[in-house]
């Protein structure tokens, strides 16, 4: 007969499940920020991962056009506060994105927004039914 101590185990998984969340919030937003069409950089900068609500700050007006590179780095993230069981949020609040992902831009189609959630998702085991996406253009 053999038994075996399973609660030690269950602290990792949690650490582990709670750091691979985090990591594809973070990961999303990413790629988020890099399907959105780019002229000034701002679309591209204004995606916010955060808990516990929605972020819509936006960088503002740029005084310049920035590097791609850049802009992906512009984002918000503030994900450390994320527990088990909560939802995190990514959200662009550029007055624009809306009409970016409506296919105002030649440079995405319309819908990227979803195709991307959708894809990431695919890719990620276990995230494949994140597919309620609610898409809110702020004025």
């Amino acid at each position: 007969m053999a038994t075996y101590r399973i609660g030690v185990y269950g602290e990792v998984l949690k650490k582990k499940t709670r750091r691979a969340a985090i990591s594809f919030a973070r990961q999303l937003r990413r790629e988020l920020a890099k399907a959105t069409p780019k002229d000034t950089g701002r679309a591209m900068s204004g995606w916010n991962a955060t808990v516990g609500a929605p972020d819509y700050s936006e960088p503002g007006l740029l005084s310049e056009t920035i590097t791609r590179a850049t802009a992906l780095k512009n984002g918000r993230e503030d994900l450390e506060s994320f527990q088990l069981g909560e939802d995190f949020y990514i959200a662009n609040g550029v007055p624009y994105i809306g009409r970016l992902n409506d296919g105002w831009s030649k440079q995405a189609p319309a819908g990227f927004i979803e195709t991307t959630i959708d894809e990431f998702a695919a890719g990620h085991a276990g995230f494949e039914d994140v597919s309620s996406v609610d898409i809110e253009e702020v004025e």
